[in-house]
């Protein structure tokens, strides 16, 4: 199976965090579909009106998501195959994009049940981390992250358990990524 065959499986398995995190709150779904060329999507049967529910459903994909690429990283330090450093690599950078606070990306209803003061939390941490890593990705989403700060109606409560969640995430999804490139955690190197 080549790469782009391994990487649709990380990506179904992202889905199928979101299915399992909608039949957790009791909503119907409907398997992941693949959409040629833009990935896929799992399709509950009717809209989540609660805002912690969707974070943490929304949530749910990139965190599968980080377990598929931490399981391709475990492959390639036990086998010491490239093929699974790069599935790992694209896995924790596919599911970082993923967490962009953008339509229709994941991060966006994510940070709809973030407070200002949260949202800007999210910036700072992608911000710190994109400079400790040299992640422009990173750079990327802080900017996004400020944006949004700024841009969006002020929320008076926010959701904290969502805002540690999706800001963990960011984390160590970013550390996943860049550690393939050399400039992260010793491990065998990728050919």
């Amino acid at each position: 199976m080549a790469v782009c065959g391994r990487v649709c499986v990380s990506i179904y398995i992202h889905e199928m965090g979101h299915l399992f995190a909608l039949q957790r709150y009791g909503f119907k779904a409907s398997a992941p579909m693949f959409v040629p060329g833009l990935g896929a999507y799992v399709r509950a049967q009717l809209p989540v009106a609660n805002t912690h529910e969707d974070a943490v459903i929304s949530l749910a994909g990139p965190l599968y998501g980080f377990g598929a690429a931490i399981a391709s990283l475990g492959i390639w330090f036990v086998t010491d195959n490239a093929l699974f450093a790069a599935i790992a690599s694209a896995t924790a950078w596919l599911n970082l994009i993923n967490l962009l606070p953008i339509l229709p990306l994941d991060g966006n209803r994510a940070f709809h049940a973030m407070s200002q003061s949260q949202k800007f939390l999210a910036a700072v941490v992608a911000g710190l981390g994109g400079l400790t890593l040299q992640n422009a990705t990173l750079g990327v989403l802080a900017i996004l992250c400020f944006l949004r700060a700024f841009g969006d109606k002020p929320k008076r409560d926010g959701d904290w358990i969502a805002t540690v969640y999706y800001c963990l995430l960011v984390a160590v999804l970013a550390v996943v990524s860049v550690m393939i490139s050399g400039k992260g955690l010793p491990g065998p190197q990728p050919s």
